[in-house]
């Protein structure tokens, strides 16, 4: 890396010697703090410092290089962890390796490396587009999709020590339950290319992308056709759940055996459709959980009745079974889902609702269309209030958790469903107050309300009870306010069967698709050219399964600093540096201190702090385990490597109506040094006129 020395005082060419990994940090007094500091007066932006501990303190503070002792089959590794990182295309990867093979003096080979690390297996299929069987006799057009083989890339994953031990405590015999994605995947603006992966997750493993797995891809011209590309699968996947699956412990080395289940199905309302058997919402019949009508309005089909009778699974299954004898719909129903050949999937149950389409990117965004951008509509607020919402919007800094920045009201035909949720949450309580009329303003944050409590980390008996008498207030004012012809299939099947999937799969989160579309976003983004668009993703796919988790330490740390994305000790030298604290600092950590360190960024359980606001930003306002609410100060670390933050405390007021947010008050001065480890969550500033933050429903979607 090359590094214009010229240019950076000497604290800085040293923290960025110790961020890329090529020296050790070691711990300094307080002179040389006080020196740092004077250096660093003129100094507008101040270097990140990756503080490595040091066993002996008192060694040679002279920089040391790094030469790691790592074997050729682990430098591929760490080229495929680069390759997934960066979403390099091949070309790149190979220029890469020859970069790597020419600095480290090692003899690197792109085949070999693709011999050498984890792969999955993908057998090719091929169907006719007339007839859609697998294998036939005409000569009609020929397509191919791929479908992997499951049990063996269980078996290989469940090998893996550290892979098996993220799991929860096991009971015996330990079940492994899979979920699965059906959704397409849009590679061209240009082009009907049709790219649909099949994905699988495992549900007791912490969500990231590591725990997905793809088993299908179809990649064609034409539109896939469910019965046949979702029977090879569905064959696999009840084989799996007859008779399980057994494997050799990584570390015991004794013969585990694992029930397999098949909790459900997610997709949107399209694709759920269409995997099982059914109209689309649009017909009459169009809702697949109950027998309500639809009614022609407006030029839309509309679900005017919220508490109809329920479709068990013995109807579906009935109806499927005369549909497909008598060659025609019978209720809505088409036929039987591929998937209910698998012993126990309950085709009443499994199939559930996904909030992000439902929700984030149906209702709130219908809502906001009829309030904001529709002159004929009662509630339409005019020009003036949009201007409102707008000033309002922009001036909101959000954590760092939260992916994407508000952006302006009049572009919500272009908010992304994480933006959709962040204003239903926590832009429109304090941007919609002063603009909507109080009845309809709080109808809205009773469905902000209701998302919030079902998608909290767990859900208890009282959120749901509270979440189901929350749903039928809602349904019961919707007509009243926004008339039947806004009352869509999103409407109708999120307020009515919702609690019916909270039940089976727990918490919005856990079966919700935005991890899948995060993850198929990273496939098409990896995605370079037009040519072979199957071969890159399945390769895609394949390096997918490192998780550099998974790594020796040494390998991880050079990684690690490779990448620049070491999360165990990250901080920023403050310029603030207030020596005159130093007693109320001692006698807070009840030790004398006889030299430290102040740092105004530090990086804890996967979350970024900072004592100061950024331009969009703003991470300093937190909750303690004590159930105090504060704003951080700065941070301190001690000569022991104990990291601990100075905190100005709030009392805090609850709101009425959404329990999660709270307006504070600073009665008088009070300051507290607590460590780091007593930091319970990371809250969200709404507005500083009145001081207003509220709380993050959880820490999975939301750290992604």
């Amino acid at each position: 890396m090359s590094v214009p020395y010229g240019t950076y005082s000497s604290r800085k060419r040293r923290n960025l010697l110790v961020t890329t990994g090529i020296c050790q940090e070691t711990f300094v007094s307080e002179s040389e703090i006080v020196e740092d500091f004077e250096e660093s007066e003129n100094e507008e932006n101040l270097c990140e410092a990756h503080f490595i501990p040091v066993n002996d303190r008192n060694s040679d503070q002279t920089p040391q290089m790094l030469t790691p002792n790592i074997s050729v089959s682990q430098f591929y590794y760490i080229c495929q962890a680069i390759f997934y990182t960066f979403k390099l295309s091949v070309v790149s990867q190979k220029a890469v390796i020859a970069f790597i093979s020419f600095l480290f003096n090692v003899k690197l080979c792109y085949e070999d490396m693709l011999s050498s690390t984890p792969k999955t297996t993908f057998d090719c299929v091929q169907m006719c587009l007339t007839c859609f069987k697998p294998s036939c006799n005409c000569n009609n057009e020929q397509v191919s999709f791929y479908v992997s083989n499951i049990r063996k890339q269980i078996a290989e994953d469940f090998s893996s020590a550290k892979f098996i031990n993220r799991f929860p405590e096991m009971k015996i015999p330990p079940t492994v339950n899979l979920l699965i994605n059906i959704d397409s995947l849009p590679l061209f603006k240009s082009s009907n290319f049709s790219c649909t992966p099949i994905l699988l997750r495992y549900t007791q493993i912490p969500v990231n992308r590591y725990c997905l797995r793809m088993i299908g891809l179809w990649c064609n011209l034409a539109k896939p056709h469910y019965s046949e590309f979702l029977l090879p699968i569905t064959k696999q996947l009840k084989e799996l759940c007859n008779n399980g699956l057994e494997i050799v412990h990584p570390i015991s080395k004794l013969k585990i055996f694992f029930n397999v289940r098949l909790l459900g199905v997610t997709c949107d309302a399209v694709a759920r459709a269409q995997v099982r058997q059914h109209v689309q919402f649009n017909a009459y019949d169009g809702c697949p959980d109950c027998f309500a009508k639809g009614e022609y309005l407006d030029g839309a089909m509309k679900y005017t009745h919220f508490n109809c009778s329920l479709r068990n699974h013995n109807d579906l299954y009935h109806d499927g079974k005369l549909a497909i004898s008598q060659q025609r719909i019978v209720r809505g129903v088409k036929g039987l889902s591929p998937f209910s050949i698998i012993s126990d999937f309950n085709l009443e149950n499994s199939f559930p609702i996904d909030y992000q389409h439902s929700v984030c990117l149906g209702i709130v965004r219908q809502l906001v269309t009829q309030c904001f951008f529709n002159p004929q509509h009662t509630l339409y607020v005019g020009v003036h209030g949009k201007k409102v919402i707008d000033e309002i919007l922009l001036s909101i800094k959000p954590p760092s958790s939260i992916t994407r920045t508000p952006r302006s009201i009049n572009s919500h035909k272009h908010w992304k469903a994480s933006e959709c949720r962040s204003f239903l949450l926590f832009y429109s309580f304090p941007a919609l107050r002063d603009v909507l009329p109080t009845l309809v303003y709080k109808h809205w944050l009773l469905l902000a309300k209701i998302v919030w409590i079902l998608d909290k980390n767990s859900i208890s008996a009282r959120d749901k009870n509270i979440a189901a008498t929350c749903l039928q207030q809602f349904s019961d004012e919707f007509i009243q306010i926004y008339s039947s012809k806004n009352c869509t299939f999103n409407v109708h099947s999120f307020v009515s069967h919702v609690i019916k999937y909270i039940d089976k799969f727990g918490p919005l989160w856990n079966f919700s698709t935005f991890i899948f579309e995060d993850y198929l976003g990273f496939i098409k983004n990896s995605v370079h050219g037009t040519q072979q668009m199957d071969k890159q993703i399945l390769r895609i796919s394949n390096q997918s399964l490192l998780d550099t988790n998974d790594l020796p330490a040494n390998i991880k740390l050079f990684l690690d600093n490779i990448l620049l994305k070491s999360y165990s000790s990250y901080f920023t030298v403050s310029s603030n540096l207030l020596l005159k604290n130093k007693s109320f600092i001692s006698n807070c950590v009840c030790h004398p201190i006889s030299s430290f360190r102040v740092f105004s960024k530090s990086i804890f359980n996967r979350n970024i702090y900072r004592c100061n606001e950024t331009t969009r930003r703003c991470d300093s306002f937190i909750h303690l385990k004590d159930s105090q609410f504060g704003q951080i100060i700065q941070f301190v670390l001690d000569e022991q490597l104990n990291v601990f933050t100075t905190v100005k405390l709030y009392s805090a007021v609850q709101n009425e109506i959404l329990p999660y947010v709270y307006e504070l008050s600073d009665p008088e001065e009070h300051l507290q040094c607590v460590p780091i480890t007593n930091i319970e969550e990371k809250l969200f500033l709404l507005s500083k006129s009145p001081l207003v933050v509220c709380k993050l429903p959880n820490t999975v979607e939301f750290n992604l």
